[in-house]
């Protein structure tokens, strides 16, 4: 979630949803590794930035709110959609979160009925 943060706040948070996603569901990579994450930072040209940012006060504070609302609503993997602050959905199997959103509008007509 660092990189994510840092990514973010330098505009390329897209690009490192996209890689991060890509590295854990389609290569198996495990991205809780920090030498994955030091390699994904330096092979999109944020090396620099994740370094001086990742421990600042900023990005824990982000963490701790992440774990708090995790802890809230369950969540023990990701990626995982809460809707409406009930229904969670693990949305690994849609294989990108472009392809889950497209999906969205036809799993709440299903569960509607």
């Amino acid at each position: 979630m660092r990189l994510y943060y840092v990514a973010r706040k330098i505009g390329k948070a897209d690009l490192i949803k996209d890689e991060l996603f890509k590295a854990s569901f389609k290569h198996g990579v495990n991205v809780f590794d920090p030498g994955i994450i030091n390699y994904l930072a330096r092979s999109l040209g944020m090396h620099k930035e994740f370094q001086k940012e990742k421990d600042q006060k900023w990005v824990n504070q982000l963490i701790k709110d992440g774990e708090r609302k995790a802890a809230l609503y369950g969540v023990s993997g990701t990626p995982t959609v809460v809707i409406q602050y009930a229904l969670k959905m693990d949305i690994g199997p849609y294989g990108t979160m472009a392809d889950f959103v497209k999906k969205v509008p036809e799993t709440i007509a299903d569960l509607m009925q």
